[in-house]
């Protein structure tokens, strides 16, 4: 399991261990020299510069996220973590840093699903752990038949499932099937309509309410000098 400690950390009350996925793009990805970049850490690393923290990058297995918080293996979670009424019951969320992030089903080009009614009776790659599984159960063809959910550990799993045609669509958010299919000319595209829009932000442990404080602060800081505008600009382009 990769971690990545960035330059100038100190001691280990001074550091917060972030939970994240490698394969998230734009949100959180790794570089050609496997430095973790995108825009969580952005504003992760400039919300560790204002309240004194250093922030440590942590893969994790996204369907063990909970566990690794409140086990205090982690200390935040990241990589585009939409908000919802069950999460608010386990999670401490910040502000939100996304206000409309979508997801979207997204399939090889040559096939033959041009709607979400298409994929009745076929399969539907979800991440494991991810909160687009509910939305499959909703999936039905005119004549009633449902999609089946299929999953993969990672998103980059389900798009290695669709290419070698071992499912029919994958879901997962916008701004991720928009870097894919950049980065991966005529193999895929977006099946138009959004599945959902929700907000993102990152999750604390439920008793951590003085952190959440500062992180919040810190946000807001960044809303009104321009900063969030700036690294939203930079990393999601008009999303937002």
């Amino acid at each position: 399991m990769l971690t990545i400690l960035w330059a100038g950390s100190g001691h280990a009350e001074e550091t917060l261990m972030v939970g994240v996925l490698a394969d998230n793009p734009p949100m959180v990805f790794r570089d050609a020299d496997t430095k973790f970049v995108g825009y969580d850490v952005d504003v992760l690393q400039e919300v560790g510069r204002r309240i004194g923290k250093t922030m440590q990058f942590k893969v994790i297995n996204w369907d063990q996220k909970t566990e690794e918080l409140n086990g205090k293996q982690i200390d935040v979670i990241a990589s585009g973590l939409s908000i919802t009424e069950e999460r608010k019951k386990i999670y401490a969320f910040t502000d939100p840093v996304v206000q409309k992030y979508t997801q979207m089903l997204i399939v090889n080009t040559a096939s033959p699903i041009k709607a979400r009614d298409d994929l009745g009776g076929k399969t539907v790659c979800v991440m494991e752990g991810a909160s687009a599984g509910e939305l499959v159960q909703d999936f039905r063809s005119a004549s009633g038949q449902t999609a089946k959910v299929q999953t993969a550990p990672t998103m980059e799993g389900c798009l290695i499932q669709l290419t070698a045609g071992e499912t029919d669509s994958a879901v997962m958010d916008g701004v991720t099937c928009e870097y894919y299919i950049k980065h991966n000319p005529g193999q895929f595209r977006i099946v138009p309509g959004a599945l959902s829009k929700r907000q993102t932000a990152f999750a604390l442990r439920l008793e951590d309410r003085a952190l959440l404080g500062t992180f919040n602060d810190a946000l807001k800081a960044m809303e009104a000098d321009g900063t969030m505008k700036r690294l939203r600009e930079r990393w999601l382009g008009d999303i937002n």
